[in-house]
């Protein structure tokens, strides 16, 4: 990547392993795709919900030659 990893975490604290886990497959990405000029990730808690506990959104922005791309998944 011509521009390092971005994570940023939003209304969660930094936790080590998730950073880990997401720099592992932002590699496996870059292994698949070589030319990958950046990629950014959001990682936010949208709120708290009384029987299905914490819920987050996870943003992945990605920026090939030419391209830009950007995937947005909600989940717990």
């Amino acid at each position: 990547m011509q521009i390092p990893l971005q994570i940023t975490f939003q209304g969660i604290p930094h936790s080590d392993a998730l950073e880990a886990a997401i720099r592992e497959k932002a590699a496996k990405l870059e292994e698949f795709y070589p030319r990958l000029t950046s990629c950014r990730v959001v990682v936010e808690e949208k709120r708290r919900h009384k029987h299905q506990g914490r819920l987050f959104n996870v943003r992945i922005d990605l920026h090939v030659p030419g391209h830009e791309f950007a995937v947005n998944r909600d989940g717990h």
